[in-house]
């Protein structure tokens, strides 16, 4: 499964390197800036839900266990990320002058 808010993706995976996984911090994670506008996109959960993260050098990974957790972005419609593990995967395009950039929200 996979979904998309604006410049990031998130993947549910079960392929996860041996991490230490912690809590999601109560005010949540952001996992990307607007490099424009200043707004970002930001992993929160629910208050009953459990819910740790953990990173490496390939990006960030989200662990749901209880409950669920959105991504939220003051110009996108939250995602909702269900039980499960979710890496977080920033979008590229290709442009025929730079070749391969990233997605710039």
């Amino acid at each position: 499964m996979q979904l998309f808010q604006g410049d990031v993706g998130l993947i549910k995976t079960d392929k996860v390197p041996k991490l230490d996984f912690k809590p999601l911090p109560k005010e949540g994670l952001i996992v990307a800036w607007g490099e424009v506008t200043g707004h970002n996109h930001t992993i929160v959960a629910e208050r009953e839900a459990i819910v740790e993260m953990a990173q490496d050098a390939n990006g960030t990974y989200i662990k749901v266990l209880k409950g669920q957790a959105q991504i939220k972005h003051q110009e996108h419609k939250p995602q909702v990320l269900t039980p499960g593990i979710w890496f977080v995967a920033n979008q590229h395009e290709y442009d025929e002058i730079e070749q391969l950039r990233q997605v710039r929200d």
